[in-house]
């Protein structure tokens, strides 16, 4: 409720004038009632008081992402970063923002410092892999994976493990190890697989890419058991 938040920032603001967090969150606030330049002004007052606070600034790249100001935005993460280095939820606020840019090389330095934090979590491996991908190191992406799966396969649900089987997949496959992607989709088919025709299809790509007549044709038939309008199969 953004007049309840309007108030308790007022409350704090009366016995304090110069509290910077207050501030730039009534500034955030304004903006959700509607009240822009009212917001940025007292974002930008906020700051005068230091530019050193790091929740300002995340509260600026707030505002500038909710007005699609998405260059901005990045720049005020980057001075809320650089003021609170180990704060990953700003970090990861930061790394999903250059994803959707398409800004990889960026998105990936952010995401590196996501997993070298005291306070990273399995996401966070999934992020660097995903930013290595894109960068067309796939290796580095690979490493990502398998260090996911050595540290959080027992805390990853059934569909998520399945999600992490076939980006890695598709990674496998990037580097044209077929025969371990073959082995890997093999391996986890009965007990991880949430979707089997998905397992099935990149089974048979890589039967293809290896030549491997017999094997593809046995998975061709299991194909048409669970989809026989498939016309591609």
């Amino acid at each position: 409720d953004y007049k309840k938040c309007k108030k308790s920032c007022d409350k704090i603001l009366s016995k304090n004038p110069s509290n910077q967090e207050a501030l730039a969150l009534k500034g955030l606030t304004e903006l959700g009632l509607g009240e822009k330049e009212t917001a940025e002004k007292l974002i930008k007052e906020s700051l005068k008081i230091s530019m050193k606070n790091s929740k300002v600034w995340h509260f600026y790249a707030l505002f500038h992402k909710e007005q699609k100001n998405y260059a901005q935005a990045v720049k005020c993460y980057t001075f809320a970063s650089k003021y609170d280095p180990d704060n990953i939820t700003i970090i990861k606020d930061l790394s999903n923002l250059l994803l959707y840019l398409g800004q990889f090389d960026e998105f990936g330095k952010y995401s590196l410092q996501c997993v070298s934090s005291k306070s990273f979590l399995g996401v966070s491996w999934v992020q660097y892999a995903l930013a290595e991908y894109f960068l067309k190191d796939y290796e580095r992406a690979l490493f990502a994976i398998d260090t996911l799966i050595t540290s959080f396969k027992d805390t990853m649900k059934k569909q998520e493990f399945h999600e992490v089987l076939i980006f890695k997949a598709k990674i496998l496959c990037k580097l044209n190890k077929h025969k371990e992607c073959i082995e890997l989709l093999e391996t986890n088919l009965d007990k991880w697989c949430v979707d089997r025709a998905t397992f099935i299809e990149k089974i048979i790509y890589c039967c293809i890419k290896e030549n491997d007549v017999e094997k593809g044709v046995k998975y061709c038939k299991m194909l048409l058991k669970i989809n026989p309008e498939n016309i591609y199969t």
